[in-house]
């Protein structure tokens, strides 16, 4: 086990404690790019049989809505599983892998962090855009 500081605590005295120290090299990051985050959430999802679980990410990053799962091996296969299941259940998560070298990790961050707000910002625009022209027709009508 690795500790490191919980960023969301304001005075740094809270210290948290990772199950890897790739989740802790993870969280320092966030931290020095100040974003928040919160170690181990709970999250309801529906697993592949259809029941209801409660799974745990590594970190929740609360200011973007986003979760985030430290992949500290090669582990391909189950990687893929918790990603699809992820999926299915419309929970937006960044898969960080670690042993890819930290260059690589660090910018992947940034870059899906982009990715899923520009999304998210294009959905947003066509939902504004279907609203409006359903206020177009109210009007019309």
């Amino acid at each position: 086990m690795v500790y490191g500081v919980d960023s969301m605590n304001g005075d740094g005295k809270r210290t948290y404690v990772f199950d890897s120290n790739s989740e802790r090299r993870v969280a320092t990051y966030l931290h020095e790019l100040n974003i928040y985050w919160r170690p181990q959430p709970h999250v309801l999802i529906i697993d592949s049989y259809g029941k209801e679980r409660i799974v745990h990410p590594d970190l929740f990053l609360p200011d973007f809505g986003i979760y985030v799962e430290v992949c500290g091996s090669n582990k391909k296969e189950y990687y893929d599983k918790k990603k699809k299941m992820y999926c299915k259940n419309h929970i937006p998560i960044i898969f960080v892998e670690t042993y890819k070298g930290e260059k690589k990790w660090k910018g992947y961050i940034v870059i899906k962090l982009r990715e899923i707000q520009i999304q998210r910002q294009e959905l947003l625009s066509r939902v504004t855009e279907l609203q409006g022209y359903k206020q177009e027709i109210l009007a019309a009508s």
